[in-house]
């Protein structure tokens, strides 16, 4: 089995529409929401989210919204994100590990090169994106004044909207046609689509207008942040201190449309390494 998924290892790292404007090969601050970068060793490709302010959260009178999604007040600094999931072919580049390897006694929930990396914690995503710094930076093809991270709530959010204002970046209603996710609960209502029951190839569903795919669906994103019920707002956001829980977004292939929505948010302990958790990577500028 290990044979097997080498050789789809092999599958190319392409399939990702080209940029409006040109990306620099070497990282730098990006000229234009959704330029991409993918001038590092694994080819990842990342969507620029420019500087800006926006209202985290829900309004109330969005339906089927949560206490955990109050508003909040947040300015940004740009940075780059993930287009897609972290892939289980990119997971095994760099951690040496297949999604067997992970699952232990979890059954697998989709495999292959570019299905996403599922059953990881959130030490073990902070694991691979320090390795991405430490990699890149010997390589010459990261400044030393950036960093690979995981995307904080905020940063998040601002990259899953887009822009937006509604309830996902694709207006007020999600069906199944849209994202990964239990077709049987589209949102807030409607007729019941496909329900996969299961991961699927990452970038199968339209990206959303900053180019981000599957921001909605397919598997749970950890966060940079500690958990807690209500976000802090300002510049640059971020929950450090630390929690019993840490924050994760997105929703899965498991759940019902209200938890894809782009405000919804939850906190899972960073034990907990399901088959319907995984993790995309955020770019950041750490120095002046």
């Amino acid at each position: 089995m290990r044979f097997t998924f080498a050789l789809l290892c092999l599958v190319s790292l392409g399939h990702s529409a080209v940029a409006d404007v040109a990306a620099p090969r070497v990282l730098a601050v990006g000229t234009k929401a959704g330029q991409e970068w993918d001038g590092n060793s694994l080819k990842m490709t990342f969507c620029w989210c420019p500087e800006g302010s926006f209202l985290m959260g829900s309004p109330e009178s969005e339906r089927l919204r949560s206490d955990e999604e109050d508003q909040v007040g947040v300015t940004l600094t740009g940075f780059w994100l993930g287009k897609h999931e972290v892939t289980q072919s990119e997971w095994n580049s760099v951690m040496g590990k297949t999604p067997r390897d992970q699952a232990g006694n979890e059954s697998l929930a989709g495999e292959g090169a570019r299905y996403p990396v599922y059953s990881v914690s959130p030490d073990e995503a902070t694991e691979f994106v320090t390795n991405c710094t430490r990699q890149e930076r010997a390589a010459g093809r990261l400044p030393g004044d950036w960093e690979f991270r995981l995307p904080t709530d905020a940063q998040w959010e601002y990259g899953c909207r887009a822009g937006t204002k509604t309830a996902t970046a694709f207006g007020d209603k999600l069906d199944s046609r849209a994202a990964n996710f239990d077709g049987n609960g589209p949102y807030p209502e409607g007729e019941a689509g496909p329900y996969l029951k299961r991961t699927t190839e990452v970038g199968r569903y339209a990206a959303n207008p900053w180019g981000l795919c599957d921001m909605h669906g397919n598997v749970w994103e950890w966060c940079r942040d500690w958990y807690e019920l209500t976000p802090p707002g300002g510049k640059d956001p971020e929950v450090s201190k630390e929690t019993i829980k840490r924050v994760v977004r997105g929703g899965c292939w498991l759940d019902v449309g209200k938890f894809c929505r782009s405000a919804a948010r939850t906190g899972y302990f960073p034990d907990e390494q399901k088959a319907y958790v995984g993790f995309r990577v955020a770019v950041v500028r750490v120095g002046p």
